[in-house]
């Protein structure tokens, strides 16, 4: 049968949006012009197509904006269909990754609306006697136009009509993870059902984890074990209306909606910071089980110790957890105590201790704020800025990504919704603390950075200034003040500028010391071109570690520099190696600050290759979910728009590979097709490593869809050539192994330098 059908009766299919395991959805034109989504049973077996009809009756009877909408069904071919309305947005399955990247405070009153939203539409179905019994993340839809609208009715229960529904008890009707107790003992159910159902879906909106997988039920986590910043309020809604006795739960949905409440003020709060989330989670969790933990921030003054200590210190008295901060020699002793005792424990301390035997040391991660991360706070907190990724990317240089710096400025600069930043900001007094107390040759040395006007090594300023430049670097960065890049320093954040400078004893004087012992550095240093070119030489060669971090310090210097067009090219390169490389979570984050500054760079071919490549790392990362696959081809179908007029490039090239990877996920074999040969036109006219990765790609892509038959077909392409880079070489024989079932080969020396865990990454198809 053909992916789409050419009408099913008086609707045209224009393309399959996903299909079940007894239906299939479709994009079709009514005959008045309006866009619908079709659902038309697989087949015509009497139980499938009494539940299939209940369900037309059902959503037939409501009539609510959080409710899909009902339009007409009937039969074709023997088969009933159901045309609703066109939901044009994305699923919670979806959103719920891109919501972890935005500040905290965002997420947690999308939660909430969401919560509200929900409990509307399922009271709607309440007073219509309906039960919706499935609940979760893939039918709730997100619609563009601002709308939280509940999907697919196909289990419905209808307490008005007792014979309606003739499911056997015992057996489980809805979806296991996200199943009320009742549901999967195959009991009775009522609208508290739905209670549970909801609850479990919010679970997984704040913590991107099921709270079951399957029928054996142990006591559920909390969410703010997974992520300690979760507010209190919100996850004893979320606990209570998963509560395991119905009668514990709610006495009904407008009680849920209350409960909610109106959006709490959460203050400014910033993405960015999901990594030390979790290494708190993580030492909660050990100190939990038992553990004596040692918890170190890594990160400079300014960058979030505060507020790492505030989430820590909170969440640990939630569970009754003990939290030691030594400040002085007293305090130190109790805490090596503590560590080598016999109960459980957390110490929170910035400088290093002796760990005792059996203690565990984790690392709270506390980089500077990349611009993705910038311009997200910037649409989380001020949602009516204009040019989000411009302002990002100047509150980028001015803070330097700092929080420190960042939270008080917004706080200064917001205005209805939106952030109107002066040409030249003051530095925020709450910030003047990092300048408070330097001694006079850190005053001088940080001076002369003001002065440099870009970035200067410390060799530099060691000719032009009469003191000890390394020790007084050293001392400012972790003040917070300065910054190493690629052997090159900067201001940490360009808000300090003013008031370093006003410190100089000698400004011209210095300035001219300064620009005459660089220019020597400045005539050595390689043009970014050929730099790029000897990393990815590198890469092919095989010599992994080195290609990588040469990588790594070209953005650091285009950073430093302040050439934005530069650091967005170099961060691109780095995202693509590291998927080169099997490290797609890795590529994550570079790749986020290229399509960030792409805009900033005004260059198109940047921010489709970032697309693209981001595209390719969701799909690496779980290459047959169909949740990810629709993701990817929310962001491939807008920078594909237009590729057949452009000259041939990989982006496209990749795009439309990707794309024909994520249809086949969601058994679209039409546009696979389509796509497919698409990437293969222009593959044809690139040149041929460029080539070689699309070819890889949709090998990847059959290999993801098990159609291990195309797979054969394009391992034949990939010729086990000797001329071929040795990268090159190892990624056929893992994906050729990959074809055959067989043991990835061994890495052939190219782990050299790799740890394990990137070894492994290195041999995956």
């Amino acid at each position: 049968m053909s992916s789409v059908p050419a009408h099913i009766g008086d609707y045209l299919p224009e393309r399959l949006l996903g299909r079940g395991g007894m239906a299939a959805v479709y994009l079709c034109r009514a005959p008045s012009g309006e866009a619908v989504a079709l659902k038309w049973l697989d087949q015509d077996h009497p139980p499938l197509v009494r539940r299939f009809e209940r369900e037309c009756t059902a959503l037939a009877r409501i009539r609510h904006p959080g409710v899909v909408g009902w339009r007409d069904h009937g039969a074709w071919l023997g088969r009933p269909y159901l045309v609703m309305e066109y939901v044009e947005g994305s699923d919670l399955r979806v959103l719920a990754p891109k919501l972890h990247e935005r500040p905290p405070a965002e997420r947690y009153a999308r939660c909430r609306a969401i919560g509200v939203a929900l409990a509307d539409a399922l009271d709607a179905l309440h007073e219509a006697q309906l039960v919706h019994r499935d609940v979760k993340p893939s039918n709730v839809m997100l619609a563009e136009d601002g709308r939280v609208v509940l999907t697919d009715l196909g289990v419905v229960k209808d307490l008005s009509d007792p014979e309606g529904d003739r499911t056997a008890v015992g057996t489980l009707v809805g979806t296991l993870a996200y199943a009320a107790p009742e549901q999967v003992d195959g009991l009775r159910v009522d609208a508290r059902a739905d209670q549970f159902s909801l609850g479990a879906t919010l679970y997984f909106l704040l913590t991107l984890r099921r709270p079951f997988d399957d029928r054996g039920r142990e006591q559920l986590a909390p969410p703010s074990h997974v992520d300690p910043a979760v507010p209190e309020e919100l996850e004893a809604v979320v606990l209570r209306l998963m509560a395991p006795q119905p009668a514990d739960r709610y006495p009904s949905m407008r009680e849920v909606r209350f409960a909610f409440g109106a959006d709490r003020e959460e203050g400014i709060r910033i993405a960015g910071r999901n990594d030390a989330v979790l290494a708190i989670a993580r030492a909660l969790a050990l100190a939990g089980e038992g553990a004596r933990v040692l918890v170190r921030p890594q990160g400079t003054k300014g960058s979030g110790r505060g507020w790492t200590a505030e989430l820590l210190s909170q969440n640990a008295r939630r569970r009754g957890i003990r939290v030691l901060r030594p400040h002085g020699d007293a305090d130190r002793a109790e805490a090596l105590a503590a560590l080598a005792g016999p109960s459980p424990v957390v110490v929170l301390s910035q400088q290093p201790l002796p760990l005792p035997p059996g203690a565990v040391q984790v690392d709270v991660p506390l980089p500077p704020l990349g611009v993705a991360d910038l311009r997200r706070t910037v649409v989380g907190v001020a949602p009516r800025t204009e040019e989000p990724a411009r302002v990002a990317e100047r509150l980028h240089r001015l803070t330097g990504g700092l929080p420190s710096l960042l939270v008080p400025l917004l706080g200064r600069v917001i205005q209805g919704g939106a952030i109107c930043l002066p040409e030249s900001p003051a530095l925020p007094p709450s910030a003047l603390d990092h300048l408070d107390d330097l001694e006079l040759d850190d005053q001088d040395v940080l001076a002369a950075l003001a002065l440099a006007a870009g970035p200067v090594s410390s060799a530099v300023l060691s000719t032009a200034l009469p003191v000890d430049v390394p020790a007084a670097l050293d001392h400012l960065h972790q003040r917070g003040l300065a910054r190493e890049a690629d052997g090159l320093w900067t201001l940490s954040a360009a808000l300090f500028s003013e008031v370093a400078a006003e410190r100089a004893v000698d400004p011209e004087g210095l300035r001219r010391r300064i620009d005459e012992a660089r220019q020597t550095e400045r005539a050595a240093l390689l043009p970014l071109a050929d730099r790029l070119a000897a990393a990815w030489s590198a890469l092919l060669e095989g010599q992994l570690p080195a290609a990588v971090g040469q990588l790594q310090r070209a953005a650091a210097h285009a950073q430093a520099a302040g050439d934005r067009a530069a650091e967005c090219e170099v961060l691109c390169a780095l995202g693509h190696a590291l998927l080169e490389l099997g490290r797609p979570q890795d590529a994550r984050h570079p790749l986020a600050d290229a399509t960030a500054l792409s805009r900033v760079a005004d260059s198109p071919r940047l921010r489709r290759l970032s697309h693209a490549l981001r595209a390719a790392a969701g799909l690496r990362e779980q290459p047959r979910d169909r949740g990810a696959a629709a993701a990817a081809i929310d962001r491939l179908l807008p920078i594909l728009a237009g590729a057949e007029a452009r000259p041939p490039e990989l982006a496209d090239a990749l795009g439309m590979a990707l794309w024909a990877h994520a249809a086949g996920v969601i058994s679209d074999r039409a546009n696979a097709r389509q796509a497919t040969r698409r990437a293969e036109d222009i593959a044809a006219r690139l040149p041929p490593d460029e080539a070689l990765q699309v070819h890889l790609c949709l090998l990847r892509g059959a290999l993801a869809r098990g159609d291990r038959a195309a797979a054969r077909t394009w391992l034949d392409h990939l010729p086990a050539d000797p001329a071929t880079p040795p990268l090159r070489r190892l990624q056929r024989a893992v994906l050729a192994a990959a074809v055959d079932g067989q043991a990835p080969p061994s890495p052939a020396g190219l782990d050299a330098g790799l740890s394990e865990a990137e070894r492994a990454a290195l041999l995956l198809p």
